[in-house]
């Protein structure tokens, strides 16, 4: 039964993974995030990336199909991943996968 309960879980959230997710696009956002400077875009599937670029106080969003992190690009692959202006993102399906199977072995 525990198996079956973690495979389930399991084929969802990858089944979540290829699906198309929205991320803020903005130019110039500012160094402190505001919303309202930003407009949502929908990727076209899970293979793409929200982007973030900083270059000195500079910081826009947008989304793409490639990402290489690095010299100021920050990318991520979540619903509105790239809110802030900080470099980590969390990936809460995950957590949620790993809490859920360390309670149906513990049980």
């Amino acid at each position: 039964m525990k198996a079956l309960l973690v495979c389930s879980l399991f084929i969802a959230l990858l089944g979540c993974s290829y699906a198309a997710f929205q991320c803020y696009k903005c130019n110039n956002c500012g160094t402190s995030w505001d919303p309202s400077k930003a407009t949502l875009v929908l990727t076209e599937g899970g293979t793409n990336y929200c982007v973030k670029r900083v270059s000195g106080t500079t910081v826009s969003k947008d989304y793409s199909s490639t990402c290489s992190q690095g010299n100021g690009v920050y990318c991520c692959q979540d619903n509105l991943c790239n809110s802030s202006n900080s470099n980590s993102s969390m990936n809460f399906a995950m957590i949620v996968l790993f809490s859920i199977i360390g309670l149906a072995f513990k049980y």
